[in-house]
């Protein structure tokens, strides 16, 4: 029972070290790289803006039903505009 307990423990400390391997170390959740997503989540968030803008100071309802689909259309442009740079 306790050479049981002892690995069971031993798999536990392993499994928590493999986690930290993954998120901090080479592994998938690696953080390096393009500059361009967070480019695009700031155009994205800025046409977001002008939509709720434009709904509320405006009163123009109608923008509100496109201005998901909007911020994500022009997120997308900007990707490919951007992709040069």
């Amino acid at each position: 029972l306790e050479v049981e307990v002892m690995r069971m423990k031993r798999e536990r400390t392993n499994s928590f070290k493999d986690i930290g391997a993954l998120v901090s170390g080479a592994g998938r959740f690696t953080f390096a790289g393009s500059w361009m997503p967070l480019a695009v989540v700031a155009v994205s968030a800025a046409v977001m803006a002008a939509f709720v803008w434009l709904a509320e100071k405006k009163n123009a309802a109608w923008v509100d039903s496109f201005s998901v689909a909007g911020s994500m259309l022009a997120g997308m442009a900007a990707a490919v505009l951007l992709r040069g740079v």
